[in-house]
């Protein structure tokens, strides 16, 4: 059995780096939609200043990784496969 950041990789790895790929596009599309809102609020003339618009994208960003990286933890410990068709 292979060793990977000292989890066992189980199950079907193709099946886990889809997964993790997935995940992975979810939380930076996430970040970037929430960025354009902050950006379009901008726009519309909701005064935010430099400091705090640059300071809530570094935390949008900053939460966002800390996220995925916390459920790629997790999935590194699961047993992942495809679902078999009947």
């Amino acid at each position: 059995m292979a060793e990977n950041n000292n989890f066992p990789i189980v199950g079907n790895t193709e099946a886990k780096d889809f997964l993790l790929f997935n995940v992975n596009r979810g939380f930076t599309n996430l970040a970037k939609n929430f960025l354009v809102i902050l950006e379009d609020l901008v726009a519309e003339g909701y005064v935010l200043g430099d400091d705090k618009f640059h300071r809530l994208r570094k935390r949008t960003l900053d939460d966002a990784g800390n996220q995925k990286r916390n459920l790629e933890y997790l999935i590194e410990k699961m047993e992942v496969n495809y679902k078999k068709s009947a």
